[in-house]
């Protein structure tokens, strides 16, 4: 079997700080980092302000890269659906 990916980004109903948007993302990866997926990595985003010392990508604060085999898609979206529920207030549909 063949290992798939795919980028979950999370949207919210309001304004929300990089903070803030990070908790929620690493909410998420560690209810699906207990499933038996292949990998769980955040979203490089852009680059670093030239004013660092070194060039290096940013993550994103908002997403994240699930890999997996097809045997476990049901219960991974299935742990998205349930986390889903719990920020229904936070998250836009």
């Amino acid at each position: 079997m063949v290992a798939n990916s795919f980028t979950l980004e999370i949207k919210t109903s309001e304004e929300f700080s990089n903070n803030e948007l990070d908790k929620l993302t690493r909410q998420l990866r560690d209810e699906l980092i207990r499933l038996d997926v292949e990998a769980i990595e955040r979203v490089n985003g852009e680059v670093a302000p030239a004013s660092t010392r070194a060039e290096t990508m940013v993550l994103r604060p908002d997403a994240l890269t699930v890999t997996l085999m097809p045997d476990v898609i049901l219960s991974t979206i299935s742990a998205i659906q349930h986390w889903l529920q719990r920020q229904q207030r936070y998250i836009d549909p």
